[in-house]
């Protein structure tokens, strides 16, 4: 949130400010079983069982989150008529989730059109195609977790 009122990414006023924490919220929920995968699945359990956690919270928050985007979005937009850091937060969930379930936001037309446009960006495409890009988080990731937090 820092960098979104730094970047102007915060909203217009504190009304789309608290839209903004509220959509937010909403995206690191759904985001959540994507970031846990790796973790489960080093701890033993099956791929499927992982996945399937992802698409369950995929079914349970795009719906809210497609409609918090009609009731206060604008074409592109997930909070007010300009970019702000949901946006991204959705463009990077679209990439991430679809990793784990392709195509399940054929089903939500109004985040993908937010994340697409997030995704043209001509910088967040040079990030996306450089090595500096982190992908989704798999063994390797939790093992330096691991190491960095001594266990």
């Amino acid at each position: 949130q820092y960098l979104a009122r730094r970047g102007n990414l915060w909203g217009v006023d504190p009304v789309e400010e608290a839209r903004c924490t509220m959509a937010a919220g909403c995206v690191m929920d759904m985001f959540g079983p994507v970031m846990r995968r790796a973790f489960s699945m080093k701890g033993g359990a099956p791929e499927k069982q992982c996945s399937d956690e992802v698409q369950a919270s995929f079914d349970k928050f795009a719906p809210r989150l497609e409609q918090f985007a009609a009731d206060f979005g604008s074409a592109g937009h997930m909070v007010g008529k300009a970019m702000t850091y949901t946006d991204v937060m959705v463009a990077e969930a679209v990439v991430a989730i679809e990793e784990v379930v392709p195509k399940c936001f054929d089903a939500a037309p109004k985040m993908r059109e937010i994340a697409d446009k997030v995704l043209a960006l001509p910088s967040v495409k040079e990030y996306l195609a450089s090595d500096k890009r982190w992908g989704i988080p798999d063994g390797a990731y939790v093992d330096n977790v691991n190491t960095v937090l001594g266990r």
